[in-house]
């Protein structure tokens, strides 16, 4: 159990950085897509990031969004 406790925050991270990491490959890129990096890291941290797995054209308010709210994630996680 131990080992369990030590393993998932490292996966969390893991994952969020995934997502961060997808954001950011995007950011000069248009139109802005929600691409697999991003899905897999969703994933990994249990979160449904899209209905639709394919790398679909999204609107820059979406993608936006997704970034912001990886970005407050980590930092609620740091002041926790």
């Amino acid at each position: 159990m131990e080992i369990l406790k030590d393993v998932v925050p490292i996966l969390h991270l893991l994952g969020l950085a995934a997502i961060i990491g997808g954001v950011l490959v995007q950011m000069r890129q248009t139109p802005k897509r929600v691409d697999a990096l991003v899905v897999h890291g969703a994933l990994s941290q249990l979160v449904l990031a899209q209905r639709n797995r394919k790398a679909e054209a999204v609107a820059t308010l979406v993608w936006a969004t997704i970034g912001l709210l990886t970005v407050a994630d980590i930092a609620i996680a740091v002041t926790l």
